[in-house]
């Protein structure tokens, strides 16, 4: 059962808190889990529970003596409630230790007037416990909500067969609900050395929509991550905005080199489709041949030409270098059947 906490301000619900920690608790249920005895519950304001507290005619006197007095009241009355339930909820989020984590909250709104601004808010969540998936329950909407947006995911038996498609909106939080979203359902799946470079690339290329002042205020974003293949996994970022003529970012060519690819196109409703497929570790860590060419510097003796396992290759290479072992040792991927092994190839295997 993956960890899962609630989370609301009780200025909020009001006399309905027991009532909304029971739909929390529903809500927790859908996903097999259970807020009991986790429910993080901000204190309402002091000065609002002293205010309500005091008759129409008490209210009158306290105006007109602030008035008199130039106290801003409502900069008293309006201040942000203690935070120790969010720095609390924090620092247990921390200590999750990457398990996929639930964050059930009644809306949006109980991440706002805390002094802090809901974008930085989630991001500290997020940086805590990466594998996070924030939702909101929203009675009067009937329906889950994904860092305030409605989440539309594909179902597992709909015939996609795509690990991750998840549709945002560009504006709002989606950098977060993405990453977070996607690190979970790659933990999920096992492919926990997956998780980085591809929070990158979201960071990148989401955060590259949000950015965008041309296409952010009606972009849609759709990201698709298809189930790995024997070496290799590919993501696509769809948009509703096009900018296919843009040139990709030289960050993210790096994230996908070495072997990977990445390439932008318009889609045929008129949008823009940024695929970019990732090399996997495991078939990055396999031995690929190299072409050895060994110049021995002795006269009427011609280059050898060998080849050999890419470690291999350069550990000789810097071998032969370091003890002047031969005249010159040049190394490239122009492998012929033809070519034999090199000779001292077991002496230098890792």
């Amino acid at each position: 059962m993956a960890p899962t906490f609630g989370y609301l301000q009780l200025s909020l619900v009001g006399e309905r808190a027991d009532e909304v920690t029971g739909e929390l608790e529903a809500l927790a249920a859908h996903f097999d889990g259970s807020i009991k005895g986790r429910v993080f519950a901000e204190l309402e304001p002091p000065g609002q529970a002293l205010w309500s507290m005091l008759t129409a005619g008490e209210h009158e006197r306290i105006r007109a003596t602030a008035a008199r007095r130039r106290i801003a009241l409502e900069r008293v009355l309006g201040g942000p409630p203690p935070t120790t339930a969010l720095w609390m909820l924090l620092d247990t989020l921390a200590r999750c230790n990457g398990e996929p984590t639930y964050l059930l909250v009644p809306s949006p709104q109980h991440f706002d007037g805390l002094g802090v601004p809901r974008d930085l808010m989630l991001r500290r969540f997020a940086d805590a416990c990466p594998s996070l998936l924030v939702r909101y329950a929203d009675s009067a909407q009937a329906t889950l909500l994904l860092d305030g947006q409605p989440l539309r995911e594909t179902s597992a038996d709909d015939g996609s067969g795509a690990l991750v498609d998840l549709t945002v909106e560009a504006f709002a939080h989606p950098v977060e609900v993405v990453r977070s979203y996607a690190r979970w359902k790659l933990s999920r799946a096992g492919l926990g050395d997956l998780v980085e470079p591809v929070d990158s690339l979201m960071r990148l290329l989401v955060g590259a929509a949000v950015d965008d002042p041309t296409t952010a205020g009606d972009n849609r974003l759709r990201v698709v991550i298809h189930p790995p293949q024997a070496t290799t996994l590919t993501l696509e970022v769809w948009e509703t905005g096009d900018h296919s003529d843009e040139p990709v970012g030289g960050k993210v060519r790096q994230l996908v080199d070495p072997g990977g690819t990445v390439e932008r196109y318009r889609s045929a409703p008129g949008g823009t489709v940024t695929c970019c497929e990732l090399v996997l570790p495991t078939a990055r860590s396999r031995p690929t041949k190299r072409h050895v060419a060994v110049e021995f510097g002795i006269e009427g003796l011609p280059i050898q030409h060998y080849q050999a396992d890419a470690d291999v290759a350069e550990v000789f290479a810097a071998e032969a270098r370091r003890k002047h072992l031969v005249a010159q040792v040049t190394i490239d991927d122009l492998v012929t059947p033809e070519m034999r092994l090199l000779p001292c190839h077991r002496l230098f295997l890792p």
